[in-house]
């Protein structure tokens, strides 16, 4: 298995990279080859590997952090981590504003300012009610690392199975009255993502993260590489024809039991594959998608923004080879500012660790685990 940098595993690197590029698609070329390329998998997209994703390294990441500074020092990071999450999304709602402002053309992603009062345009921007679909995620992340405080609490305690059974219940009133716990788009009259159906999907891998390195779950997983690869298989073929069949079972905004349940079958088979992979083919095959992933977080805020502001300026089609080119432009910015990070850490990461390093434990025999560039910089 690949030790990547700071004890990350460079296959979940890659599958949230991979996660950027199906949201790049899905918001700036959506209709193209491209984006039916990047949706391939059934009932499955970028944000949900994001979220799943998101959770379990932030599982991984704080479990260490936890066992190294105690859970003062997870606390504080998770509250610095809602700082910088919540500034992000208040700027993508100014920008969203300022485009509305002097935009050329109107398109979902710039709010109707122009309908509204001043002061409801105030209130939006305050609540977040007028953040664009673009970036709509990073108000659903405020409310998962919200969450997560309390999880962190009862995970200290042992009590994994107290963090299960509360987000399960969270579900169920999600479920229940997703009235009151679903997001609203200013350009919908329904309702959005329910976030208390989508936290269960974050929890669960939060957990898992918790147990990553103690319970050695990837070398688990690695033992049994061929029987996980089938059944996930498998139910990534059931949900194919779920979806068209009890279309219910796979419904996004309430991220029905289908989507949660297909969102770990795909993200455990290309960890899986990758895993493989990696072993008969060069990494650097894979660093633009794994660079990018190692940055998913500036990278889902790079390609919001440019999907608020381009098409204010710029008219063209969405299933045109000008969005094609947009979306890969913002790929490689994002991989070019993820590099940029990275070099930015590398150096003195290096000098004040090389005396340091030891063999991973669970590193292959022989293999030196990556100097951490960016591994506590999330």
């Amino acid at each position: 298995m690949s030790a990547p940098q700071g004890g990350r595993l460079a296959a979940i690197d890659i599958i949230r990279g991979y996660c950027i590029v199906s949201m790049v698609s899905a918001h700036i070329a959506a209709g193209t080859l491209f984006a039916r390329a990047a949706h391939a998998v059934p009932a499955f997209d970028g944000a949900s590997g994001f979220v799943l994703l998101s959770g379990l390294v932030l599982g991984i990441v704080q479990s260490k952090r936890y066992a190294q500074q105690g859970l003062a020092a997870v606390e504080r990071t998770s509250l610095r981590r809602i700082g910088v999450i919540l500034l992000g999304q208040v700027g993508l709602v100014v920008l969203a504003i300022l485009s509305a402002i002097v935009a050329r053309f109107e398109h979902r992603n710039v709010p109707p300012i122009s309908e509204m009062p001043p002061g409801d345009v105030v209130a939006g921007a305050l609540n977040l009610q007028l953040a664009p679909p673009s970036g709509s995620v990073l108000r659903l992340y405020l409310v998962l690392l919200a969450i997560a405080l309390l999880a962190y609490l009862l995970l200290s305690r042992g009590a994994w199975w107290a963090v299960v059974a509360g987000s399960v219940s969270i579900y169920g009133i999600g479920w229940l009255v997703p009235e009151l716990t679903s997001f609203r788009g200013y350009n919908s009259d329904g309702l959005g993502a329910n976030w208390a159906c989508w936290q269960l999907l974050f929890i669960v891998a939060l957990v898992i993260g918790w147990f990553w390195r103690s319970h050695d779950i990837p070398g688990r997983i690695q033992a049994h590489a061929v029987v996980v690869a089938g059944v996930t298989g498998m139910l990534i073929v059931a949900a194919f024809f779920g979806e068209r069949i009890v279309p219910w079972l796979y419904v996004k905004t309430m991220l029905a039991p289908g989507q949660f349940i297909n969102a770990y079958a795909v993200v455990l088979f290309l960890f899986v594959a990758l895993t493989w992979l990696l072993r008969v083919i060069p990494r650097w095959v894979f660093r633009p998608v794994e660079i990018i992933g190692t940055r998913s977080l500036d990278s889902y805020i790079i390609q919001a923004g440019v999907a608020v502001i381009v098409p204010s300026m710029l008219l063209y089609s969405t299933q045109s080879g000008i969005a094609v080119a947009i979306a890969l432009i913002t790929l490689l910015t994002c991989w070019a500012w993820a590099e940029f990070r990275r070099s930015r850490y590398w150096p003195t990461t290096v000098r004040s660790t090389a005396s340091a390093h030891q063999p991973s434990a669970s590193a292959p025999r022989g293999q030196q685990p990556q100097p951490p560039g960016s591994a506590t910089s999330r």
